[in-house]
């Protein structure tokens, strides 16, 4: 059962004091800030007219893409599947699958890897996964702050995730964070190697090489 979150109507000053340093255009004011619930980014999710929103602290912050990030999260996802799915070893979601990291609190990677020993037994809950993840993927777009992206990295490790990449197409450079303080930087010349250390051995045997994955950007 989805639970529903104690109303606590916030002015949009407010909501942007706990968020950072958004675009308001990204703050869905239907229904207030500080009342939404997971009903309301589920409503929204399945509507016609599609709006795929985080939950964070009662609000609704619509996600943020472009054509470009939407590209290299799909290359990213799709190299991903090709290591992953001949061996069994999990899923790969896109931006399209809600995840709840804590009752109430909701999140959408761009890219999100959960591995087979998180699945439960039978069927799971359909609409939001609630079973934990691995690796998350975000294509940082201009919409995104550095407030947003800070505690969206405090947000996956304290749900359990081994490591979080953040994919910078401007500079075309790739930071892996195996805790929320803790990085490497990798160029476009270096290949990401997503059972090092520096990536808390996620998924052993995974690479990614920077330079062709960048060069398939217009």
């Amino acid at each position: 059962m989805i639970a529903t979150a104690k109303a606590e109507h916030l002015l949009l000053s407010e909501a942007l004091v706990k968020l950072g340093d958004l675009p308001l255009a990204r703050i869905r004011t239907d229904p207030a800030p500080g009342t939404a619930t997971e009903e309301d980014a589920l409503r929204l999710a399945d509507a016609d007219d599609k709006h795929l929103c985080e939950l964070i602290d009662g609000i609704l912050v619509e996600k943020t893409v472009g054509w470009k990030e939407s590209f290299l999260a799909v290359l990213v996802a799709t190299h991903l599947n090709t290591f992953i799915l001949p061996r069994k070893l999990g899923m790969v979601f896109g931006a399209d699958g809600l995840i709840r990291i804590f009752p109430e609190q909701i999140r959408i990677p761009d890219v999100a890897f959960i591995s087979r020993d998180r699945f439960p037994a039978g069927d799971p809950e359909q609409g939001i996964w609630a079973y934990g993840f691995d690796l998350a993927i975000e294509v940082i777009s201009p919409g995104n702050s550095k407030v947003e992206m800070a505690r969206k990295l405090i947000d996956y490790f304290s749900a359990g995730a081994k490591s979080v990449w953040y994919i910078y197409p401007k500079t075309k450079t790739v930071l892996v964070y195996r805790d929320a303080a803790t990085f490497v930087t990798l160029q476009e010349t270096d290949t990401l190697d997503a059972g090092a250390d520096y990536a808390n051995a996620v998924l052993p045997g995974f690479t990614l090489n920077l330079q062709e994955y960048f060069a398939n950007v217009v």
